[in-house]
């Protein structure tokens, strides 16, 4: 986590499911959505965050993330 990242989006919006703790913050930039979802609770084997990026309404990448602290 010491190099300089490709993207850097500001300005995103919080995004509460229900009273369980998940949530997810959404970034728009350029026709694309980037949807960042922590994962509190979740099924057994479920990541505790995940990645999901859309171009319109299809998906184009959708990867499980792990939370890095400072």
């Amino acid at each position: 986590m010491t190099q300089k990242p490709d993207l850097v989006i500001n300005g995103g919006e919080l995004v509460v499911e229900g009273i369980g703790g998940n949530h997810q913050y959404e970034f728009k930039k350029d026709g694309f959505i980037y949807e960042c979802a922590i994962i509190v609770l979740g099924e057994k084997n479920s990541p505790p965050a995940r990645l999901r990026i859309y171009k319109g309404t299809k998906v184009t990448l959708s990867q499980d993330a792990t939370i890095v602290s400072r």
